[in-house]
């Protein structure tokens, strides 16, 4: 059969219904094995997904624009096979951190050729159809395999965050605080939840934002640029209006 006549929801099924770990060729038919999917992850599922994660991560890129030793990426593949093999034991997080790395760009993230680092930080963006693989496969993976020290789920049908903090190799539940937001020592950066707009005509929607330890939004590029341009135009005013004053002050004498 042609991969060309296979539809999507017969390769994710066939993807995650296979033993964690089992190489391809032993577990569906040749022509799947050849395709370039990820094992156990679906395609982003929404417009919504896609423009999230996007968001999430150049907010972090843009905060950490002058450091050099943390990389920021989402949606690429991690490989932690012990055997070094890329056709199996990888997983494709929405959002995922490394520290104490060199920041530098790159196709995936593969421990051993990063001095067996694995993420520090992990972020799911959960749908109907991942939700539980989400809970409890990934959840033991990152846990037990790549000992991720935070793993943070966030589920956009219950707009609420489910996260796991590692302690002594064990991962225990984080506890939100009353705004629902959950600390990550990792990042030094509250995860909560705020209005944006994606410019795709749904107006406002609740989405993931980082939020200083202050409480305060961490901004985007663009929103870093209104911010100051809102600034130099206020100046700008303030100035105008005291020269109109001077202006009328100095008629005024003559």
């Amino acid at each position: 059969m042609s991969t060309a006549l296979l539809d999507q929801s017969t390769v994710s099924k066939t993807l995650r219904n296979r033993p964690f770990g089992a190489p391809q060729s032993e577990v569906m038919p040749e022509e799947l094995a050849e395709l370039d999917l990820l094992e156990g992850d679906d395609p982003l599922e929404s417009d919504w997904h896609v423009a999230a994660m996007n968001l999430l991560i150049n907010t972090l890129r843009y905060l950490w624009r002058n450091r050099k030793d943390v990389y920021v990426s989402g949606n690429t593949a991690v490989y932690f096979d012990p055997q070094h093999s890329k056709r199996r034991n990888f997983r494709g997080p929405d959002l995922y951190v490394v520290k104490d790395t060199q920041k530098r760009p790159r196709q995936s993230w593969t421990t051993w050729e990063e001095g067996d680092l694995a993420p520090d930080f992990i972020l799911e963006l959960a749908s109907v159809s991942t939700a539980q693989f989400d809970r409890v496969e990934k959840k033991n993976i990152y846990e037990q395999r790549l000992q991720t020290p935070e793993y943070i789920i966030y589920d956009p049908i219950t707009n609420q965050f489910q996260g796991w903090r590692l302690r002594s190799g064990r991962y225990e539940s984080m506890v939100a605080n009353e705004q629902g937001q959950l600390w990550c020592e990792e990042l030094g950066l509250w995860l909560g939840i705020a209005s944006y707009d994606f410019d795709d005509g749904a107006g406002l929607v609740s989405t993931p934002r980082f939020f200083e330890s202050t409480g305060q939004l961490v901004p985007t590029k663009e929103e870093m640029q209104a911010r100051r341009a809102a600034v130099e135009a206020e100046a700008r005013w303030v100035a105008e209006a005291e020269i109109i004053r001077l202006k009328a002050l100095l008629a005024k004498q003559s």
